[in-house]
């Protein structure tokens, strides 16, 4: 290192502080990465600190078990801190992350009135709310309003009425939902263009939740439970990742193995006004990369739309569980398919008719863009042989990848 000027060495020796000497911005931005109540610590550093934590760019609130106190002195001294760093607060806010897990008695008026309060007074770019996996504190009422707000995680929130409807945000273009209960009838927004939902409950009884989306371009809907969302039309989706649930008691009322309202059947629905085009493949029918991982069951009465911009395709056992006649259906429907992917897993289910089904020839003149078809699977069985008969016939380059155990399915590269 370079030998030290004699004004550093004072500076140094005089225990001149460097901190307090950078712009009050870049001090408000190193606070935001502190948890919010070591941030208002700092205030007993020195007389020019005393307010620079009521001007951090991101709030980081925690509430948490001490060793030595009760859990209702823990509540009090976490709803004291809110009230301090955010409901006294009228600055705007880059990022609020409210982690309250392990605190279990949290109000349900206390967290709807913090989220309201980030979005309404601190205009809240991103906003983050995990709530205790047993609590699922429920939010719901009239409809949250921002022109600032542009990315919402909800993680064990249950989400009621009309608090879904975020029409009114206007620059929200990223919302995810995570083991959340939802019972709002809809889900709309105008400008979000990443929609995450996995493993989130949809609890309503006398109708299904409709998602309206139609500036979405990346969709995940991953293993949520009861009946699957309707899709309305989402012309600019290009990354799509669609797993149904398998293993919960409900079923589908038209299928032989009982599978509760999967989407797929053109008439699997709660009421018939669900019918009119906006069933679970009609709202995918625009994407470009798909995987679709669906419970092996006959699915009955379906209607696949035309896949006019799908490039790449992934499919688990339920396209060739029965026979080959909904795999056959998906490329009839896919003219410009380039590369095709069949995940097989050995000792699951297998119940495959050879009838005259997979017998239907494909024009090549719907199959002239395919030239890669990948199989997994962890043994070569007769209907791996059948699948590569049907496709023998055009030139495609068609892959045997062995697994020694069953495929773990996999997402297409994108940062979800």
């Amino acid at each position: 290192m370079p030998p030290r000027s004699e004004n550093e060495i004072a500076s140094t020796e005089s225990g001149h502080d460097r901190i307090s000497a950078l712009p009050d911005e870049a001090i408000h931005h190193v606070l935001g990465f502190l948890p919010a109540e070591e941030a208002v610590r700092t205030c007993v550093l020195a007389r020019d600190w005393r307010h620079h934590w009521k001007s951090m760019h991101s709030l980081h609130i925690s509430g948490t078990i001490r060793c030595f106190s009760s859990i209702w002195d823990d509540i009090v001294r976490l709803e004291r801190l809110v009230d301090r760093v955010l409901l006294s607060r009228h600055v705007p806010l880059d990022e609020c992350h409210v982690n309250i897990e392990e605190l279990c008695d949290v109000g349900d008026a206390e967290v709807d009135s913090w989220i309201r309060h980030a979005v309404s007074k601190c205009h809240v770019r991103v906003l983050i709310v995990d709530i205790h996996p047993e609590v699922c504190s429920k939010i719901g009422g009239m409809p949250i309003v921002s022109g600032y707000l542009k990315r919402l995680e909800l993680h064990y929130v249950e989400l009621e009425d009309e608090i879904l409807d975020l029409s009114s945000c206007t620059v929200l273009e990223d919302l995810r939902l995570s083991s959340c209960g939802i019972r709002a009838t809809k889900i709309s927004s105008h400008s979000v263009k990443t929609l995450v939902i996995a493993t989130c409950t949809f609890w309503r009884s006398d109708c299904r939740t409709c998602i309206s989306a139609p500036n979405t371009i990346s969709l995940k809907l991953d293993n949520n439970y009861h009946a699957t969302p309707l899709l309305e039309c989402m012309p600019l989706l290009q990354t799509a990742y669609v797993r149904l649930f398998y293993i919960y008691h409900s079923y589908c009322q038209k299928s032989d193995d009982k599978f509760f309202n999967c989407g797929i059947c053109e008439d699997c629905s709660a009421t018939e006004e669900d019918n009119d085009g906006y069933m679970l493949l009609g709202g995918l029918s625009s994407a470009t990369h798909l995987e679709l991982i669906a419970p092996i069951v006959k699915f009955t009465n379906w209607k696949c739309p035309t896949f006019d911009k799908l490039k790449t395709l992934l499919l688990n056992e339920w396209c060739v569980a029965i026979d080959l006649g909904a795999l056959l259906t998906i490329l009839q429907h896919s003219p410009y398919l380039q590369k095709l992917t069949l995940q097989l897993n050995e000792g699951l289910k297998q119940t495959m008719i050879m009838e005259e089904s997979y017998h239907t020839e494909l024009s090549p003149a719907i199959c002239k863009h395919l030239n890669i078809v990948e199989i997994k699977c962890t043994k070569v069985n007769e209907r791996v042989y059948e699948i590569i008969k049907m496709l023998s016939t055009f030139d495609l380059q068609i892959n045997i990848m062995r697994t020694s155990r069953p495929t773990d399915y996999f997402s297409f590269e994108t940062k979800w």
